[in-house]
């Protein structure tokens, strides 16, 4: 073994990098029923409404606009796929599959938009008094960074490494992400001060309950 694990070579980032949109989810509902933070809980379930979103946006509005002008728009580009893109969800297969979704705008891109630009707000609301990155500390300033690099790492990811999206489907999916997130945020502050803050105990005696619920959607999965 080299100096340093095989865990962190491009080849194996990238591909968590495809499959963290899934990865995620869980991810999210884990940490909910380890730490018990209702937040969690809404972020994994915000993310599978942010995939019907897309799944909406993608055939109840860009397909049908897209087609009456030839699959291509000023600015938007071309909202089929780039030619020859296979393996576009979340693992690799083989031999490699053609994929068949539609391109515009790229699902990956919007999942990373949300959970990162949530996870920004949240670092700005709780570790700031105005909501400013330049009153963050330096730690925290960090974290931020690397949430924006990791929505770019995304982008590129799809558009270079694994060649399913064109540019421009990676920025609008991520710009819709990266709002959505914004939006879930502050919805979510909203519910927590107006609702779990004011009914703690009602929330603290649910816990059990909603985690035996979700541990179960998992054990149901499992078998």
């Amino acid at each position: 073994m080299g100096l340093i694990p095989h865990h962190f070579t491009k080849e194996l980032f990238f591909n968590f990098m495809k499959s963290s949109e899934l990865v995620m989810v869980y991810l999210n509902l884990f940490s909910f029923i380890i730490f018990g933070n209702y937040k969690w809980l809404f972020v994994g379930f915000s993310l599978i409404v942010s995939a019907f979103i897309n799944y909406y946006l993608k055939h109840n509005i860009a397909i049908p606009l897209f087609k009456k002008h030839n699959d291509v728009l000023p600015i938007f580009g071309p909202g089929k796929r780039p030619d020859g893109a296979n393996d576009c969800g979340y693992f690799s297969n083989c031999p490699k599959l053609p994929a068949k979704s539609y391109g515009f705008p790229s699902g990956h891109s919007q999942f990373a938009g949300f959970q990162c630009a949530f996870l920004i707000r949240d670092i700005l609301y709780r570790k700031t008094k105005d909501g400013k990155f330049k009153n963050l500390n330096l730690e925290d300033k960090i974290s931020v960074v690397v949430l924006i690099l990791l929505i770019f790492a995304m982008m590129y990811s799809r558009v270079y490494i694994e060649k399913c999206h064109t540019i421009q489907q990676t920025i609008f999916g991520a710009a819709i992400g990266v709002i959505l997130g914004f939006f879930s945020h502050r919805f979510y502050i909203e519910f927590e001060n107006k609702v779990i803050y004011k009914y703690p105990n009602f929330f603290k005696n649910c816990m059990p309950l909603i985690k035996i619920l979700i541990s179960s959607l998992f054990m149901y999965a499992f078998f």
